[in-house]
């Protein structure tokens, strides 16, 4: 015998959403994956295109000097003076001519910080190369800056000081010789800033 009654109505079976549950965690899975791909791309187009003007600035500075202050290349926030592009200019030339470039490797960031100069989306650059008379490490700083990446930094950091120590002994000798005063230094021995 059934102890249900007979008035008793079985409920409606419920319909599985089990399908609908994966097809959408199959389309986030896709957005995400999506995101993170031109993400990617973007990034690797961002740090290409800063190798390829690092380059470009690298071989033109070494051989030509950096452009003068009022050039556009540079960021407002890097602040750079006529004095510093001409002291920066004389100290390269002191090395030689500049040969045998590395490729420029690179890598871009984003900070936030207090300090607005030190926050924004930065590409820090680096390349070697062969002077007459020392090999060199170029350090070479890109900041955003209205859309557009400007200079915020350069650096030529030359490993064999002895052309600066060469100068400076002939200094003193010169100096000796003449009986006049040490301590007015040529400007080419000034290193930049």
């Amino acid at each position: 015998m059934n102890d249900t009654p007979a008035y008793a109505q079985a409920a409606p079976q419920r319909k599985s959403h089990r399908k609908w549950w994966i097809a959408g965690i199959l389309l986030l899975i896709a957005v995400l994956l999506g995101t993170c791909i031109k993400g990617g791309m973007d990034l690797f187009a961002a740090v290409s295109a800063r190798a390829e003007a690092t380059e470009d600035l690298v071989r033109s500075a070494m051989k030509d000097g950096l452009p003068s202050a009022d050039d556009p290349v540079y960021a407002r926030r890097a602040g750079v003076t006529q004095e510093a592009v001409d002291t920066t200019n004389r100290y390269i030339k002191q090395f030689g001519r500049v040969s045998g470039f590395s490729d420029a490797v690179c890598q871009v960031v984003s900070a936030a910080n207090t300090d607005p100069v030190q926050s924004g989306t930065f590409g820090n650059c680096s390349m070697t190369a062969t002077a007459e008379r020392s090999p060199v490490v170029i350090e070479v700083r890109w900041v955003r800056e209205d859309e557009a990446w400007k200079l915020q930094f350069f650096n030529a950091g030359f490993t064999d000081q002895t052309v600066l120590l060469e100068k400076a002994e002939e200094l003193d000798r010169r100096t000796s010789e003449e009986g006049g005063s040490a301590e007015e230094p040529p400007p080419e021995i000034q290193e930049p800033n």
